[in-house]
């Protein structure tokens, strides 16, 4: 549960610096919805049971998630027979949430996401939110550790305008 807290703040952080930066007549948002596969399972990792003083097998959230226990026990059991694929799936965090980049274009007042254009087109279009997403990234680990005086502040990328025409330059 604290990684999961953990990973959606430091997104939401990312997303103010991102919120007053315009890449000609884009800016990008991160957006990190649940899960859609699993989530049955965020629910029940975030729900207010989870952290209750109770424990996580208290009466009422088993009583409340039966269902979803009874599937992770029984698919981690069966990995067990396997693999270990179900046990680093389950106590992953990233697991827990799906992740994509919000396309705001200001001039047509349109939105769109990066997992559609990705699909649909190529070049620029598709390098600009990658790019957007890394140094943005960096930016906040710069922020994060400016305090501590033990930040970064170059980044180099190879052939970064090798696909994108003059306009999104």
């Amino acid at each position: 549960l604290n990684y999961i807290m953990s990973a959606e703040d430091e997104i939401k952080k990312v997303n103010e610096t991102l919120r007053s930066i315009r890449f000609g007549e884009d800016s990008y948002e991160f957006v990190f919805p649940k899960s859609k596969e699993f989530s049955i399972f965020y629910d029940m990792v975030t729900s207010d049971f989870s952290s209750s003083d109770s424990g996580l097998l208290a009466l009422d959230f088993e009583m409340k998630y039966n269902e979803q226990l009874e599937e992770l026990f029984s698919s981690l059991a069966q990995d067990e027979m396997n693999s270990n694929g179900a046990l680093s799936k389950f106590t992953d965090y990233r697991t827990y949430m799906d992740y994509d980049i919000k396309i705001i274009n200001h001039v047509q007042q349109s939105e769109t996401y990066y997992s559609h254009v990705f699909k649909e087109k190529s070049g620029g279009e598709t390098q600009v939110p990658f790019y957007v997403a890394i140094i943005a990234s960096f930016v906040r680990i710069y922020t994060k550790n400016k305090v501590n005086n033990d930040s970064i502040g170059l980044v180099l990328f190879d052939e970064v305008f090798d696909k994108m025409d003059d306009r999104r330059m």
